[in-house]
């Protein structure tokens, strides 16, 4: 009987090892590196902008490089300005088509920085500035100063304007839309004026108030009301970009 029993264990043995062959190897995962794609960084430039012939240059910060400006200032006295127009540029620097132009009002020597002359000469140096550069859709926003965009709101590069609480009740004819923004108290008593100048101003124009004490673009960084005050913002100005 032994002597069947080995050539049965050899077949067995024999058809383990074909089974075994003809089994499929099991494939080895093969891992393909992820590559990060870099994010284009966005250009941030210091310029400094003639004004006049032995006047002093007015001092600018450009951020990003798109074809329709958004022109906002800031005086010599706000040192720390910038930091509230920080989460405004910030959210708006995710539209490539906008460039943001951050700049700083002279102190004329001899005047105030609230006179009319000084604001005035600052910002059409400004638009001449960016007219240079081929930009012809500009987006203005004020604010304390009222001349700044007010007295520009006949230019043919005006499509848009965003206003705070001006020092004094001014009136926007021109045809682009318009956004009026305060605190419901506002600390320089200027809220009143807001409210005169939207309704002194021709429509199409929004007035937005929120429930707050702060003064101009400080409200951007206000815990309570900054997340939908710059919702509201930059919807507003994303909002005529994408009518162009």
């Amino acid at each position: 009987m032994f002597y069947k029993i080995k050539p049965m264990l050899f077949v067995l043995l024999l058809a383990s090892l074909l089974v075994a062959c003809a089994t499929p190897a099991t494939a080895v995962p093969t891992y393909v590196p992820i590559v990060a794609t870099a994010v284009p960084a966005i250009p941030v430039n210091q310029i400094t902008i003639p004004v006049g012939e032995g006047e002093e240059d007015v001092k600018a910060t450009i951020i990003g490089n798109g074809d329709i400006a958004v022109v906002m200032h800031k005086t010599i006295y706000d040192t720390d300005t910038m930091s509230r127009w920080t989460p405004l540029i910030d959210s708006l620097s995710a539209n490539e088509k906008l460039r943001m132009v951050l700049y700083t009002l002279r102190n004329v020597a001899g005047s105030d920085i609230h006179d009319a002359s000084s604001p005035d000469k600052d910002s059409n140096a400004v638009f001449d500035y960016l007219r240079s550069e081929g930009i012809n859709k500009i987006i203005c926003i004020s604010a304390g100063l009222p001349s700044v965009c007010a007295d520009l709101q006949n230019e043919p590069e005006m499509i848009g304007l965003v206003a705070f609480p001006p020092e004094y009740v001014v009136s926007i004819e021109a045809g682009f839309p318009k956004l009026f923004i305060t605190a419901e108290t506002e600390p320089n008593g200027w809220s009143g004026n807001l409210q005169q100048t939207y309704e002194n101003s021709a429509e199409p124009k929004t007035f937005k108030s929120y429930p707050v004490a702060v003064a101009g673009p400080v409200i951007f960084i206000n815990a309570d009301v900054g997340p939908q005050a710059l919702a509201d913002v930059t919807d507003f100005i994303n909002g005529i970009v994408n009518s162009q």
